[in-house]
């Protein structure tokens, strides 16, 4: 068996892995240093003591599919001819027989359980949520703590764009007040438009009221609280009819 072992950098920066607990990520570069040449590891509670991993550790490796666990208590890296590649002529095969006899590769080189590829042919979908449901509650809600968490992130990133967008449209405008008054659902939507096209909304607008006493100009609550799309494109917004023609004169 090989001394060296490699790990992809397309498994272990993805970000699947990533949001995994520290010590989980740890348990799967152990498992990985010690299974044998062609990825199985015959010993997983053993290096589990050795390193301190816990259970929930390898169980959230099996949820997230990174280890496929068999009845007979070996474990198998699934990305493994990803990870590694030996030359057949220094490889030593397995002597999980048994095991090995229940897999087979894809063709980006993942293992997958034979039985496995007919439920994935009908669905192809993921199932982790099954594995997830078939894992103890403690580690579902690990889990799904890690999950929310990582969501959590994910919408403060996006609502700073939307903020950030809002925030170069809004110094464009001609009459700034009232900010704090544009909803976050009309921000949403401004993020969505973009702004080279708010951008050309405002300029419409600002032509229309130029030399106009500020009083009869729009404050900015109200024009990006949905006034905007009176002037968008005309391919962009529904066909403007007399009635509002007229309101927006009275104005």
């Amino acid at each position: 068996m090989a001394d060296k072992r490699m790990f992809a950098k397309s498994i272990v920066d993805s970000d699947l892995f990533l949001e995994m607990p520290m010590s989980a990520r740890l348990l799967y570069y152990d498992l990985g240093m010690r299974a044998d040449d062609e990825g199985f590891v015959n010993s997983p509670r053993k290096i589990m003591r050795m390193t301190g991993a816990t259970v929930d550790d390898m169980n959230i490796l099996i949820a997230k599919q990174f280890i496929i666990p068999f009845d007979s208590g070996i474990v198998v890296i699934k990305h493994w001819r990803i990870h590694n590649y030996i030359r057949a002529d220094r490889k030593h095969m397995t002597t999980c027989v048994q095991e090995r006899s229940l897999l087979t590769t894809r063709d980006s080189g993942e293992y997958i359980l034979k039985e496995d590829v007919q439920d994935l042919e009908e669905i192809p979908v993921s199932n982790e949520q099954l594995v997830l449901e078939c894992l103890p509650d403690s580690v579902q809600k690990a889990v799904a703590a890690h999950d929310n968490k990582n969501n959590k992130k994910d919408d403060a990133a996006h609502q700073k764009e939307v903020d950030e967008v809002f925030e170069k449209v809004w110094q464009l405008y001609i009459r700034r007040k009232g900010k704090n008054g544009v909803t976050k659902a009309a921000k949403e939507e401004i993020f969505n438009i973009g702004f080279e096209r708010m951008k050309a909304c405002i300029e419409k607008y600002a032509a229309e009221v130029n030399g106009s006493e500020e009083r009869f100009i729009l404050m900015g609550s109200t024009f990006f609280n949905g006034r905007f799309r009176d002037y968008l494109e005309d391919t962009d917004k529904p066909e403007e009819t007399n009635s509002r023609q007229l309101k927006r004169v009275l104005q």
